[in-house]
C-alpha cells in the first residue's frame, strides 16, 4: 500500500506527503490470559503485567536507515545510505497450563454471572511443590487487551464518561491495567482459619502445645478483655476436637486455641508463612507489605481476632503461597510465572529454578493438616467441593474487610455496586498422593473450585478410585500431633 502511494506521487509530481511506518498488536486469543500478559503503549512500551515486568528483555532494537533528504523529506539523488539491521528482542515461555488457564476462565466467568458477584472473582492455580503459576484469571475483567485504555465493565465506562477534568483522570486511573497482577493480589484479605490450625503446636521451643483431639467449647459468645465474640449467626458448636473446630469454622475455638498459643508465637508464625512480606512473584506492582499487627501492638483481643482470621490484609499470592506451605510438607515456595527466557532463536537463554525460601513446618504436620482439611470436605462447610473418586482437601473462609467507613472500594466509585464488606474464598487440593495443585482463592463457591480442579484431574490423567472409598470417622481423622514443635529454619 506504502509503495504504491509512493509511485503514485512519484509518476505526479505530488509533493508534501509523507509515509510513516506504524504497527498494531495482534491477539491471536483474544482476551486469554489477558490480565497476566498486559500490555503495551502506543510506543509498545509495557505498561501492565509481564510486559511491564519484562519490558528491557522483550523488547527488542528497532532497524532504521541513514540517508540525507531535503526539507520535504525527499532522499537526496546524491546521499548514500547506511543501513542498521533490527534487532528481535527474546521471548518468554510462561509455567500457565493454556488447558487449566480456559478451565479457570470459564468457571469464574459463569460463578460470577450465575451467583452475582459484587466486585470479582479471583482464581489461582498453582503446583503446591514448585509455586509455578499453573492459571490465573479475574473477572470481569476491568480492560480488554485490544482496547487497554477503554473501560470493559459498562457500568464503571459510563459513570467514567459522566466526570469531567480531574475527577475523570482520577477515576480512570483507579482501574490498572492488570487487575490480576494488582487489585486481584492486592486486594485485602484475611488469613483465614485454615493456616490457624498450625499454630496450636507452637514452633520449637513454645510452651502449651496442644495435641489436635484437645477439647474446645464454643458457646453462645466468648468473652475476651471484656468483648464478646460469636461464632457465624451465632452458631453453638459446643465441644469440639481441633478437626471439628477446623470443619466448623469456629470463631470461639480458635481465639481459645491463639490464647493457649500466645502472641509471640502467633506472630512468628505468621511472618513465618511469608504474610509480612512480598512473595516476590514476578508480576508487577505486588505490594511491598501486608497489614498486620506486631506482638508488641497486639493485646488479647487482637490476638483473638487475628486467631480466627480477622483484623490482617495479605494479598492473593502471599496466602496461595501459605496455603501450599500447608499441604506440601511445610515448604514455602516463591511463586513465579516465568520458566524459561528464551533467545530469539529459540534457545533457553535462562532457566527458573523453583526457589524454597524456609521450611515453615514439619512434613508430618502438614500430612496432618491435609487429613483435617480432607475432613473440611467430608463433613465441614467444604462438602461442595467434593469430587467423585478423588480424596479432596479443602478450607473455607469469609471476613469484613479491615477499611475504615469512609475508605470503600475505589470500584465502587465506578460501578455504583456499594462497599464490598464480606469477601469469600475457598481452597482445595487433591490428597491420596504428593498433591500437584492448590486451587484457588476466589469468591465465593467451592463448587466453582471442584469443578476446575476436577477437569484439571481428568486432563492430567489422574485416576479416579476404582471402588468407592470409605468416609473415614471424623473423631478418627488424624493421629495425635507429636508434643514436639514445629521449626521454622530455612530448607
Amino acid at each position: 500500500m506504502a509503495d504504491t502511494a509512493r509511485d503514485f506521487c512519484e509518476a505526479n509530481g505530488i509533493t508534501g506527503i509523507r509515509i510513516d511506518q506504524d504497527s498494531k498488536r495482534w491477539y491471536p486469543q483474544g482476551e486469554f490470559l489477558a490480565s497476566v500478559l498486559g500490555f503495551t503503549n502506543v510506543d509498545n512500551a509495557g505498561v501492565s503485567g509481564l510486559e511491564l515486568k519484562y519490558d528491557d528483555l522483550l523488547t527488542g532494537e528497532n532497524g532504521v536507515v541513514l540517508t540525507a533528504v531535503n526539507a520535504w523529506g525527499y532522499t537526496l539523488e546524491q546521499s548514500y545510505e547506511t543501513e542498521r539491521f533490527p534487532t528481535e528482542g527474546d521471548g518468554l515461555r510462561l509455567t500457565i497450563d493454556a488447558n487449566i488457564q480456559h478451565y479457570l476462565e470459564n468457571a469464574l466467568g459463569y460463578a460470577v454471572k450465575e451467583h452475582h458477584v459484587a466486585a470479582r472473582a479471583v482464581g489461582i492455580v498453582m503446583d503446591v511443590n514448585t509455586g509455578a503459576v499453573l492459571a490465573m484469571s479475574t473477572s470481569p475483567r476491568l480492560r480488554s487487551p485490544t482496547r487497554p485504555r477503554v473501560l470493559a465493565d459498562k457500568a464503571a465506562r459510563e459513570a467514567v464518561e459522566g466526570l469531567s477534568g480531574d475527577e475523570r483522570a482520577a477515576a480512570l486511573q483507579l482501574g490498572p491495567a492488570d487487575p490480576v497482577a494488582e487489585q486481584g493480589r492486592q486486594r485485602p484479605l484475611r488469613a483465614g482459619q485454615r493456616l490457624q490450625a498450625h499454630h496450636l503446636r507452637g514452633g520449637a521451643g513454645h510452651r502449651g502445645c496442644e495435641p489436635k483431639n484437645s477439647s474446645f467449647y464454643c458457646g453462645e459468645s466468648i468473652s475476651v478483655a471484656g468483648t464478646r465474640f460469636h461464632c457465624a449467626n451465632h452458631k453453638r458448636h459446643g465441644s469440639q476436637t481441633v478437626t471439628q473446630a477446623l470443619e466448623n469454622s469456629c470463631n470461639q475455638s480458635f481465639i481459645q486455641i491463639g490464647a493457649r498459643l500466645g502472641k509471640e508465637a502467633f506472630c512468628d508464625y505468621f511472618a513465618a508463612f511469608g504474610l509480612r512480606e512480598p512473595t516476590g512473584v514476578d508480576l508487577p506492582a505486588e505490594p511491598k507489605k501486608s497489614l498486620y499487627y506486631t506482638a508488641d501492638r497486639m493485646g488479647p483481643v487482637e490476638l483473638a481476632s487475628c486467631a480466627f482470621g480477622q483484623s490482617s490484609k495479605i494479598s492473593y499470592m502471599e496466602m496461595a503461597a501459605a496455603v501450599c506451605a500447608v499441604v506440601n510438607g511445610g515448604r514455602l515456595m516463591q511463586p513465579y510465572l516465568v520458566s524459561d527466557i528464551l533467545n530469539p532463536d529459540g534457545s533457553i537463554l535462562q532457566h527458573t529454578e523453583p526457589v524454597c525460601r524456609r521450611q515453615v513446618i514439619k512434613p508430618e504436620t502438614s500430612e496432618t493438616m491435609r487429613e483435617m482439611m480432607e475432613a473440611v470436605v467430608l463433613y465441614g462447610g467444604g462438602r461442595n467441593a467434593r469430587i467423585q473418586g478423588y480424596r479432596v482437601g479443602g478450607k473455607s473462609g469469609t471476613s469484613q474487610k479491615l477499611d475504615s467507613a469512609d475508605e470503600k472500594c475505589p470500584y465502587c466509585q465506578l460501578c455504583g455496586r456499594g462497599s464490598h464488606r464480606r469477601p469469600a474464598v475457598f481452597v482445595s487440593g487433591v490428597l491420596g498422593r504428593t498433591p500437584q495443585l492448590d486451587d484457588c482463592r476466589r469468591q465465593p463457591f467451592s463448587p466453582v473450585c471442584a469443578e476446575v480442579l476436577e477437569q484439571t484431574l481428568v486432563y492430567k490423567g489422574v485416576p479416579r478410585a476404582v471402588e468407592p472409598e470409605t468416609d473415614p470417622d471424623p473423631a478418627q481423622t488424624a493421629a495425635d500431633l507429636p508434643a514436639d514443635g514445629d521449626s521454622f529454619d530455612g530448607a
